[in-house]
């Protein structure tokens, strides 16, 4: 399951900036994508490792980093880029 929120947050909504350390309280573009998944009850009973779960998380990145890069310009990710480096 994949739940995408998104959409433009005016200014009165604060977010925290984990890069910066400050809060943002200009408006701006949301994107939050998270992704679950529900085994059923009735279905194979899946033994709680690790690797397993490790894997999960792997196509869950790829999948999600996928959507992120769809959905901002390469202006952006150089942006981002050079406030990581």
């Amino acid at each position: 399951m994949l739940n995408m929120r998104y959409g433009l947050r005016g200014k009165g909504t604060t977010l925290q900036d984990t890069q910066n350390k400050r809060a943002i309280s200009d408006s701006f573009y949301l994107l939050d994508f998270d992704m679950a998944r529900d085994f059923s009850p009735s279905g194979p009973v899946l033994e709680v490792n690790s690797s397993i779960i490790q894997q999960f998380a792997k196509e869950y990145h790829k999948i999600i980093y996928q959507l992120f890069r769809w959905s901002v310009t390469p202006k952006y990710i150089s942006m981002i880029a050079e406030e990581t480096s």
